[in-house]
């Protein structure tokens, strides 16, 4: 609005619209036109913008409406491709593998379903129920423990096989009864028994210092209840003579054949009986070595049980042992105080050889 004085001193107000040049401009006619410019598709999907230098001006309804249409957002799963979400679209949460989707209003929750199904799960604990036995991994070793570290029996275990697999407790007690061997005193033979150094039972099998046998024939050379008959000696070899005296019997290098086997305490015995006691003898000295090498594999056992390290706690650990063939299996339960100082360990164990082992240490630290 613009103010002129006029001659009689009356004013006239001139009135004009005021125009940028941008929006709104004014032709060669003098009449108003607006500046307009359309939108062009944004730098991401689901956007529009202005072309450059059409900033500043004037865009129609039509324009407007058609981009909040064609406006939205872009829906990806896992890094898929995408999909453009427009308004008016409807997006449907659903129900699977072990998820469940519930709505309320708009409010969407999305939790694991009550049963579950999973072909492989990670996890450093893993706690049966709300009281139930608990499972924890350390390096290569399975740690089981029930509430307030109590022990845990396993049941329902099947009889293992391979090397490394578990065994139950109808295998163990077979594999304890199958080592027990008894050792019985046979004719003209004689057995005793002590503890070896390890523990182990020590059999020595020896032949009695009387021998009784019913004859014995040696070529023509005869020895029975009748006395002994001798033959005469040939002068190329008169070492051969056969010699029986009150102070012993010199029986000039010759082998003394066709001995029968001994029935009585006091019979002799022949090659063939000391061959079998030889290896019966052989056979409890292997039994022997077994059940020292059990007792190794009891002290490995025993040995490969780790402890607690964490002040306060306590802990059981089972371990296994191998030595020589023979295996062994072990309890142990460690228990550290509250302040670290105190440390109590014991440990049992069992092993092929029928026996069993304890064994219980404290330790001080400061």
């Amino acid at each position: 609005v613009t103010p002129s004085e006029n001659t009689d001193g009356s004013k006239t107000y001139t009135v004009a619209a005021k125009t940028d040049g941008t929006t709104i401009k004014v032709d060669g006619s003098g009449n108003l036109t607006a500046n307009t410019a359309a939108l062009v598709e944004g730098d991401k999907k689901g956007s529009a913008k202005a072309a450059a230098g059409d900033e500043n001006k004037l865009i129609t309804a039509g324009d407007v409406a058609a981009a909040i249409n064609n406006a939205g957002f872009t829906a990806k799963a896992n890094g898929d491709a995408g999909e453009l979400v427009t308004p008016g679209d409807e997006v449907n949460f659903k129900d699977s593998n072990n998820i469940k989707v519930t709505r309320s209003g708009s409010d969407f929750t999305i939790a694991t379903a009550d049963n579950v199904k999973f072909d492989s799960v990670t996890a450093s604990t893993v706690q049966l129920g709300s009281d139930g036995p608990k499972i924890t991994g350390n390096g290569g070793n399975l740690n089981v423990e029930g509430n307030g570290g109590s022990p845990v029996k396993i049941t329902g275990v099947k009889a293992g096989e391979a090397d490394t697999d578990a065994v139950n407790v109808n295998q163990l007690n077979k594999a304890a009864a199958a080592v027990k061997t008894e050792v019985a005193e046979g004719k003209n033979m004689t057995v005793t028994e002590h503890k070896g150094a390890n523990g182990q039972t020590v059999y020595t099998v020896a032949t009695k210092d009387d021998l009784a046998v019913t004859s014995i024939n040696a070529g023509s050379t005869v020895l029975d209840t009748n006395g002994v008959s001798i033959a005469v000696p040939t002068q190329a070899n008169p070492q051969n003579t056969v010699s029986l005296s009150p102070i012993g019997l010199n029986n000039g290098g010759n082998t003394i054949t066709n001995v029968a086997p001994g029935k009585n305490g006091t019979d002799a015995v022949n090659v063939n009986q000391l061959v079998g006691m030889g290896n019966q003898l052989q056979q409890n000295i292997d039994n022997v070595g077994k059940k020292a090498y059990a007792g190794v594999a009891g002290s490995i056992a025993q040995s490969s049980i780790p402890q607690v390290t964490r002040p306060g706690a306590t802990g059981i650990g089972i371990g296994s042992g191998y030595y020589g063939g023979e295996s062994a299996m072990a309890i142990g339960i460690s228990s550290m105080s509250d302040g670290g100082n105190w440390i109590i360990k014991g440990n049992f164990s069992t092993n092929t050889g029928g026996h069993m082992g304890v064994g219980i240490g404290g330790l001080y630290q400061w």
